[in-house]
């Protein structure tokens, strides 16, 4: 296969490709690196004005460091995320691990009390059993007398961005299994940015930014893809051999793109797979109010139940709210900017400790992120509902090898949800892919003569 690509069109978009790969996030990076790697002439379209989707990293100006709007921790030691670290000469840093936690008037170091609220979460059903919702789980454990209980509901809304009521245990086992074959009990942190580890992956003059596809129109070996510009203006079509749809699940499963015809197997498997909503505050102090020592700060009753810092002098504070927190944040102060962090920070106050008032004087920068209002996510990453184990496998199956998904939301083994459950997604969408079109692109075998004519 040739390598490069001839532009021809007005807009330059019309272009001699195989592979249309939508979007430019984790999975489509990974996806594209992949496909070029092996000769295959690919176009990356993104919707966006900047790549890497769902991991958005900020240097504000004044602040002692990078901040993310998006993906922030690496779990575990992933060797995709390894192997990019060396790549991108970047480190990666573990967080510390003690955990404070808020029980009445009290903040107190509770790592055993976390941990326990962690594994609680962690243990699927019984051989045997069916498949349950770990809210479940958590009830029967409480009803005991686990005093656990409490922060393994806030755990799951905070960390895996799921309602407890629907989550599935065996799910989320399968998830700390893989977590820890991935070295799970690590937490690492890309002080330089999680944007300079995807650098390496971005394909230079592959990839188009400010490109939103509204459509494809396919059938077996062919597609055609309908997009247009930032500013409305339709932009000439694009036909390739195949395409790569990586949208996040809760934009597949309202159609969009649109496919012509469509395909109901995707639309349904993503239904199944909702995106939970994550509210993120990056805040900047001008004095001290962190514990010292801390890393993670938990209140389970606040309106942001988790806080941790990310610089070593308790300047810079990242405060998370996930699930029906993150909901409830957002219908409560709509104008998404001073109101949500005057509430953020009357939370961070009762779980310090202190008088919202000089807590309020102490801020001195704030940013909010709510992926739940992203138009090109509509959610912050995927969670598995009971019964919806499936759907992922679904999600990941290509459609008459013409029509493959990658995402987070379709990695099956217990790193969906997670940037390099994402890679690990990209990267098989490509391999599947490159297998259709190597045996395409063969030619034909010659047969042997039979014996004796």
């Amino acid at each position: 296969m040739a390598r490069g690509a001839r532009a021809r069109g007005g807009a330059g978009l019309d272009a001699d490709v195989e592979v249309v790969v939508v979007g430019a996030g984790a999975a489509g990076l990974s996806c594209a690196r992949g496909l070029v790697g092996a000769g295959v002439r690919v176009r990356v379209l993104e919707g966006r004005a900047r790549p890497f989707g769902r991991v958005h990293t900020l240097r504000p100006s004044g602040w002692p460091c990078a901040v993310e709007a998006g993906a922030e921790l690496v779990h575990g030691r992933p060797r995709e995320a390894i192997a990019l670290s060396e790549e991108a000469g970047v480190g990666l840093v573990p967080m510390g691990d003690r955990h404070l936690v808020r029980a009445g008037a009290h903040l107190s170091d509770d790592d055993a009390r976390f941990a326990a609220a962690a594994a609680l979460t962690e243990r699927g059903p019984p051989a045997g059993v069916p498949d349950e919702a770990i809210a479940a789980a958590i009830a029967r454990a409480e009803r005991a007398g686990d005093p656990a209980g409490r922060l393994a509901r806030a755990y799951v809304e905070g960390f895996h961005a799921a309602d407890p009521a629907r989550a599935s245990r065996a799910a989320l086992a399968l998830q700390a299994r893989r977590a820890t074959l991935d070295d799970g009990d690590t937490t690492l942190r890309v002080p330089d940015g999680y944007d300079r580890l995807l650098a390496p992956l971005v394909p230079r003059g592959a990839l188009w930014l400010g490109v939103l596809v509204d459509e494809l129109r396919w059938r077996a070996g062919r597609v055609e893809v309908r997009a247009r510009g930032l500013l409305g203006d339709r932009l000439p079509p694009i036909v390739a051999r195949a395409a790569v749809v990586t949208a996040p699940a809760s934009l597949v499963a309202q159609g969009r793109p649109r496919m012509v015809p469509t395909v109901a197997a995707w639309r349904d498997a993503a239904r199944a797979l909702p995106l939970g909503r994550v509210v993120k505050l990056l805040v900047r102090l001008r004095e001290r109010l962190w514990p010292r020592g801390a890393t993670f700060l938990h209140d389970a009753g606040a309106a942001v139940p988790t806080w941790w810092t990310v610089d070593a002098d308790g300047a810079v504070l990242v405060g998370c709210a996930g699930g029906r927190a993150a909901e409830a944040l957002a219908r409560t102060a709509r104008d998404d900017g001073p109101g949500l962090v005057r509430r953020a920070a009357a939370s961070l106050a009762r779980t310090l400790g202190i008088a919202p008032a000089r807590l309020r004087d102490a801020i001195e920068g704030a940013i909010v992120a709510d992926w739940g209002r992203d138009p090109l996510a509509r959610g912050a990453y995927s969670w598995v509902p009971v019964g919806a184990l499936d759907a992922q496998r679904a999600l990941a199956t290509p459609v008459d090898e013409t029509l493959f998904y990658a995402g987070e939301a379709a990695e099956d083994e217990g790193a969906s949800g997670t940037v390099h459950g994402a890679l690990r997604s990209g990267a098989r969408a490509a391999a599947a892919l490159l297998a259709v079109l190597r045996v395409k692109q063969e030619p034909p075998r010659a047969e042997a003569p039979l014996l004796g004519h």
